[in-house]
């Protein structure tokens, strides 16, 4: 099973098509923190996380395939990540929107970072200072882990 592209015309198409969002760019993973600690409550964060969630950019239909799945989610969740130029770039998609919206989460993360930067990013403490462990289910944070060991299988 494999969701890295390495072809360089794909991988290039796909890296710009990641980079059409602004998860990982304009809002990154510490704009993220800071904007998730100034909400007085649960129900803020979901909101952001919802609107989040919007802002993926749409994963091209040919590449939800069954190797393209991650397994482990409660909902359908597909992930591909293009290496292109020592940088890589994560698309997904789910129909869940708040499984959307946490994907999107990582993604301000992880998004056009190095092999190193994505293997050394500690995202259980991101989740933590996100203040969202608390809220995920069991099968939510399980398929999330699912997701993060699938990005970080990806790019070793």
């Amino acid at each position: 099973m494999t969701h890295l592209i390495t072809q360089p015309s794909a991988s290039g198409q796909l890296a710009a098509l990641a980079q059409q969002s602004p998860l990982g760019q304009t809002i990154n993973d510490s704009q993220l923190i800071t904007q998730m600690n100034n909400c007085p409550d649960w129900e803020s964060r979901y909101r952001i996380i919802m609107q989040l969630g919007k802002q993926l950019p749409p994963l091209p239909t040919e590449l939800r395939t069954p190797e393209s799945e991650i397994h482990g989610c409660e909902s359908d969740v597909w992930l591909v990540v293009a290496q292109y130029k020592e940088h890589y770039y994560i698309l997904a998609d789910s129909r869940a929107r708040i499984v959307k919206g946490l994907i999107a989460a990582v993604i301000c993360a992880l998004q056009g970072k190095s092999t190193e930067a994505i293997l050394s990013f500690d995202l259980p403490d991101y989740f933590r200072q996100l203040s969202l462990e608390k809220h995920l289910t069991p099968s939510r944070s399980n398929g999330l882990a699912s997701i993060i060991e699938t990005i970080k299988n990806s790019v070793q």
